[in-house]
């Protein structure tokens, strides 16, 4: 509690001040060194944040000082830590940025030292989408890298939850509040981000909604605290595009992974491809850039090693040795099997079950992607 006690002062001072970031940034600046804060005027507070007095809430009514102790109960029963702009507890990559958050809430471990990339996408991938977020996530958590996302549904999502099978530390950058959990089905994904020693972050405070304005505005912190940003899926008017954009300004790496001409989820990856975005095939090439080294990178003979298994069936194994990674459907399976479809269907369901393949629409099977 005795951090929180030091830096309540001014967070009484940020509540006065609305919440505006540029506000409280002046006066962090202009704050006398040693001066106590909750004993300045409506004056002082106005001169040394250049906000107009009209707009201040200076002194803190008995609601805000209220809810203020709320607050902090809150902070001190989740171990949620406050991190001001200078603050040495602020991360050092997002102090370089132009629009920095005046303020961040963080919860869990941010290891600064640590390579950050980001895997950005659309919140409706394709199957496509999610294995090569988890492929990605996956080979560059095993490298110590930490992965950074937005914990929305779909890319991000993956992302996480392939740094957390790694035992790596992942950072979630949230929309809104830490109370509110946002969608409301990745709750026990934060809290396994934390557990497995990774943070989630926002600007905002206890009980601020995740607006839709807000998603937007947090991919700033995103490319902020990223060394890379790797898109994987996103349409042309996408928050992915955003942070890729941001990123860029910031001179920092910008890598899209290509996919179908005809999938509208591939649209803004390949259009990042034409301006200049480094095409990426696989984490190595990500590694290399980085860290100027990979280690040997198997994962499209994963598969093909394990129809050398004995536990399999030769039905089992001629079917692997004939998929790919793209959908084929059971009747060209079954031609190029010379089986017929009730026998193969027997072998799919095995293989399916054992999370070998997986099914699409229409009989359309397809190996899964696994590093």
């Amino acid at each position: 509690m005795a951090d929180l006690q030091a830096f309540l002062p001014y967070y009484l001072v940020w509540l006065g001040l609305k919440n505006s970031n540029r506000a409280f940034k002046s006066f962090l600046a202009n704050i006398p060194k040693n001066a106590d804060c909750t004993k300045l005027s409506s004056e002082e507070i106005s001169q040394y944040s250049y906000m107009p007095l009209r707009y201040l809430s200076w002194p803190l009514s008995k609601v805000t000082m209220a809810r203020a102790e709320n607050d902090f109960n809150w902070f001190n029963k989740n171990e949620i830590k406050i991190a001001f702009f200078g603050s040495k507890m602020y991360p050092k990559r997002l102090e370089r940025q132009k629009d920095s958050p005046a303020i961040l809430f963080i919860r869990g471990s941010l290891e600064e030292k640590k390579t950050c990339v980001a895997i950005v996408g659309t919140r409706s991938p394709t199957r496509y989408g999610m294995d090569a977020s988890r492929l990605f996530a996956s080979e560059l958590s095993r490298h110590g890298i930490c992965i950074i996302s937005g914990l929305a549904r779909g890319i991000d999502g993956a992302a996480h939850r392939a740094a957390i099978e790694e035992s790596c530390c992942t950072v979630a950058v949230l929309g809104s509040g830490l109370d509110i959990i946002y969608p409301k089905e990745h709750e026990k994904l934060a809290m396994n981000i934390i557990e497995s020693g990774g943070a989630l972050l926002s600007e905002y405070p206890l009980g601020f909604p995740p607006k839709k304005e807000n998603f937007p505005k947090r991919n700033r912190i995103l490319a902020g605290l990223s060394d890379a940003v790797i898109v994987v899926e996103a349409r042309t008017r996408s928050g992915a595009l955003i942070t890729a954009r941001l990123a860029l300004e910031q001179g920092k790496d910008i890598y899209a992974i290509p996919g179908s001409i005809f999938s509208p989820c591939s649209e803004a990856t390949h259009q990042l491809i034409k301006d200049g975005a480094s095409l990426v095939m696989y984490p190595k090439d990500v590694l290399l850039d980085l860290h100027g080294f990979a280690s040997q990178f198997p994962v499209f003979c994963i598969q093909n090693n394990i129809i050398h298994d004995d536990s399999l069936s030769e039905e089992e194994k001629q079917i692997l040795s004939i998929l790919d990674y793209y959908p084929t459907h059971i009747d060209l399976l079954c031609s190029k099997m010379n089986m017929p479809e009730n026998l193969s269907l027997s072998a799919l369901t095995s293989l399916e079950l054992k999370g070998l393949i997986f099914s699409l629409p229409g009989k359309l099977y397809q190996k899964t992607v696994k590093s």
